[in-house]
């Protein structure tokens, strides 16, 4: 027990200040035949992981057979096919000049499922807007494509744009994608067009917006800026963290 002793004092004192175990970025690892078990915290992503790692989105999504980004949350341990040793998670800001302004919208159209619909294909989270079958879909703010392609069945034809820090745009169900993956796109560039999810008639653009890789209702974003969202999710998870009574 003698030799656990110095690392509790360091991980409660990390703790202390910083407002919880969450914040923290261990080096929580399990090395198997193939590759490694890296554990998830508040702000690691699918693609930040994937960037980490050196190995691409759809690697890690068919390694561990998922359907949708969002599958691994927070305390999960997510597989890194071909990994041999941890890798720490930047998620700082990438440097590019990214507006602070809300978001824009990817085109126009009537939003025909909502973020509160039941009927929203199983796994997706987002508003989808009816739109003309071809029609162009645009970047809702500047920042670079980490994933375009189809490994995640119920968005079809799928783009992630990753913008200032942790946030990021997801564009499914399109008839075809016109970015490659790590190329860096405006606000406004054309980056898909408009197809149909798996399952409906209509033609639509699945939109979904994600922060610190949980989904939140893309209609916020596209009424309150950045900074915004930030202030109120640290006030929402501070609200919510284990640790709160006893950092205050």
């Amino acid at each position: 027990m003698k030799r656990l002793i110095p690392v509790f004092v360091v991980l409660f004192s990390l703790v202390s200040c910083s407002g919880g175990l969450n914040l923290l970025n261990p080096q929580e690892t399990t090395v198997r035949e193939g590759g490694l078990d890296h554990r998830l915290w508040r702000k690691h992503n699918l693609w930040l992981v994937a960037e980490a790692y050196g190995v691409s989105v759809r690697e890690i999504a068919r390694a561990n057979k998922m359907k949708t980004p969002f599958d691994k949350g927070t305390g999960d341990t997510i597989f890194i096919p071909g990994a041999t040793k941890y890798q720490e998670v930047d998620y700082k800001d990438p440097g590019w000049n990214v507006s602070l302004k809300s978001m824009s919208w990817p085109l126009k159209g009537d939003i025909i499922r909502d973020w509160n619909s039941d009927l929203q294909p199983d796994g997706l989270k987002g508003i989808d807007i009816n739109a003309v079958e071809g029609e162009i879909v645009r970047a809702s703010r500047d920042g670079w494509v980490v994933y375009a392609g189809e490994d995640f069945a119920p968005y079809g034809k799928l783009i992630i744009i990753q913008h200032r820090y942790v946030l990021a745009s997801l564009y499914g169900c399109n008839s075809e994608l016109l970015v490659k993956e790590w190329t860096r796109v405006e606000e406004g560039e054309p980056i898909a067009k408009v197809g149909r999810c798996p399952g409906f008639t209509l033609p639509t653009l699945h939109f979904e917006v994600a922060y610190f890789n949980e989904r939140i209702n893309p209609l916020k974003a596209l009424d309150i800026s950045y900074d915004e969202m930030l202030e109120e999710y640290d006030r929402e998870f501070s609200d919510s963290s284990p640790n709160k009574d006893k950092t205050e």
